[in-house]
Order: structure tokens, then C-alpha cells, then sequence
């Protein structure tokens, strides 16, 4: 015999009760706004006197959990665009002129803030190189021992993750004449099968460092399976003037691509300038230099030669 025993209302309630309140916290946990941890928060706490500064706090890493925070104290002016340059929800053009802004207002902390951004992980390569070549740039413009703390750090980039960082890395450091930029430098061109993701800045830095000694090796890389190589290789070689170089210079003019083509005309005029160069520097011997073309420019042979070549395409179009 079946008992059918009324059970009371208010046990009745209890079950739907706390399915309702359990899918309320669930839905909060999963729909709740959590703040992005790679926004900036902009902490007022000086909002007189002269200037007004804030406290704009910065998320090292990208885990909100394990993230290091920092406060930099900056005047109200530079806020919003430390703003900009801190969150990775704008992109990498707006990121990059408020690194300029900042720059054109002398905001002090910008090269710490640079190197604090690019300790991120979730950070991407094009953005992270826009700040290595922005750190390269203030190394002139800081005190000298800040310019060490840059130079350490673009050296530690040398072996970074992302190759586009290692370029703007070394190009920063060959420029700086920096000696262990350029022995890095001269190792990596010395190997081009194994560093070609470089080798076309390689050619560049040889340049910036005026090896000419390496003209025989840049001339091999102007048959190089890599358009950037081949500008790269025939530019240098009409800085170089390097008149060993013509036949390659001249074989590249009837280059089928247009980038490769124009290199070598801009070679062949610095070449052709050489030749001038050496017959007019022959008449400053006697003749005030006023009276040589190339001395009364002031200019180096590259520049003269791209001279050479704009005064020769009006005539041709004349």
C-alpha cells in the first residue's frame, strides 16, 4: 500500500530556491566585467598646485593574477597618452604617436615605461620594435646613466624573441658605435644563410659602420634570393663607390623588378659621380673650390651622385 504523503509548500520551494540562487552566482562569475589588466589606472593625487601630476599605475605582466603593478607619477598633460601607450587595446600607430607625444613633451619616465611595456609577453612584435628603435633614439636625450640602463637593454634585445626586435636592437647599437653592436653585427653578416632575416639590415649597418673592406662580400649578395638583400646590397655598394662593383651595378640595371632596378641606377650615378669627383677635386687643387661642382655643394659623393641623376632626368625630359 502506496503512502501519498503531503510534503509541506515551503520544502517544495527549497529545491527551484537554490537552483535560482546558483545560477545567479554562476551567471555573476561568468559575466562579471573584469577589468583588463593591460589598461592603465590613472590614480589622481595631486590635483593642485603647478603642474598637476597623477599616479598612473601599469600592469607588467598580462595575468592579473601574477601581474607586478607600477605607479608612475607624471604631470596631467602626459597622462592620457601614457594611457594610450599602456593599453594593448589601441593599436600599434596611436601607441607609437603617443610614445612621440610624450617624447615632445620631455616626460622623464618614458624610457622606464618603454622597457616596462616591453617585458610583456602578449605584447606584438611590430609594436614591441616601434619602442626598441624609440629606446635607441633617447639614448642621446637622457643622462648618461640612463643611457647605460638603454644600452644594457637594447644589448639583452640582441637575443630577443621576436626577430623584428633584434633588428631595431642592433641597428640602435651600431649606431651608438656601441663595440659589442658592432662585433655582433660583423659576426651575423660574416653568416648570412643563418642570420638572412637580418642580413638586408647587415649590408645597412656595414654602411652606418663604413666597412668598405666588406665590398667584395656585399657584391656576392646581389644575386641574393631576397629583393630586400639585393636593394640593400647594390645601395651599399654605390656608398662604397666601390668601381670594382660596376658590373654588378650595371647587370642589375636591367633588373625586371623596379626596386632592384632603381638601386642600381642610384649605384651607377654614385660611381659615374666618383669619376667626376676626382677630376674637378684635381682642379680644386688650383681653382678655389667655389669653382667645383662638387665641393661648392658640400655634399658626400651619394648625394651628389642622386644630384647628378635629378639634374640628368630633367634634362631628359626637356
Amino acid at each position: 500500500m502506496t503512502n501519498n504523503i503531503e510534503r509541506p509548500l515551503h520544502s517544495k520551494l527549497v529545491a527551484p530556491l537554490i537552483a535560482f540562487v546558483f545560477s545567479l552566482v554562476l551567471g555573476y562569475y561568468c559575466f562579471r566585467k573584469v577589468p583588463d589588466p593591460s589598461v592603465p589606472v590613472v590614480i589622481q593625487t595631486n590635483s593642485e598646485g603647478s603642474p598637476k601630476t597623477s599616479s598612473v599605475v601599469i600592469t607588467v605582466a598580462d595575468d592579473p593574477g601574477t601581474a607586478e603593478r607600477i605607479a608612475l607619477n607624471a604631470p596631467d598633460n602626459c597622462v592620457k597618452h601614457i594611457i594610450i601607450l599602456g593599453s594593448l587595446k589601441f593599436g600599434d600607430s596611436e601607441r607609437n604617436n603617443a610614445v612621440n607625444e610624450l617624447r615632445r613633451l620631455k616626460y622623464e619616465g618614458l624610457e622606464d615605461l618603454l622597457i616596462l611595456i616591453l617585458a610583456r609577453q602578449h605584447e606584438k612584435p611590430r609594436f614591441r620594435s616601434f619602442a626598441v628603435q624609440h629606446l635607441g633614439e633617447l639614448f642621446s636625450e637622457v643622462s648618461r646613466g640612463r643611457g647605460e640602463v638603454i644600452r644594457d637593454k637594447l644589448r639583452m634585445f640582441l637575443n630577443d624573441r621576436h626577430t623584428e626586435v633584434k633588428r631595431e636592437a642592433l641597428l640602435s647599437l651600431v649606431r651608438l658605435k656601441d663595440p659589442i653592436g658592432t662585433t655582433t653585427c660583423i659576426a651575423f653578416f660574416r653568416k648570412p644563410r643563418e642570420n638572412e632575416a637580418l642580413l638586408d639590415l647587415l649590408i645597412r649597418c656595414m654602411v652606418e659602420l663604413d666597412k668598405k673592406e666588406m665590398a667584395p662580400e656585399i657584391r656576392k649578395l646581389v644575386s641574393w634570393n631576397s629583393e630586400d638583400v639585393q636593394v640593400a646590397a647594390i645601395a651599399a655598394l654605390g656608398a662604397f663607390c666601390d668601381e670594382a662593383s660596376r658590373s654588378e651595378v650595371m647587370n642589375a640595371i636591367h633588373s625586371q623588378n623596379s626596386r632592384v632596378r632603381r638601386a642600381a641606377e642610384v649605384a651607377r650615378a654614385a660611381l659615374d659621380a666618383k669619376v667626376q669627383i676626382q677630376g674637378e677635386s684635381t682642379k680644386c687643387q688650383h681653382l678655389p673650390a667655389a669653382s667645383c661642382g662638387f665641393c661648392a655643394t658640400g655634399m658626400n659623393q651619394l648625394e651628389y651622385a642622386r644630384k647628378l641623376m635629378a639634374n640628368k632626368g630633367k634634362r631628359e625630359k626637356q
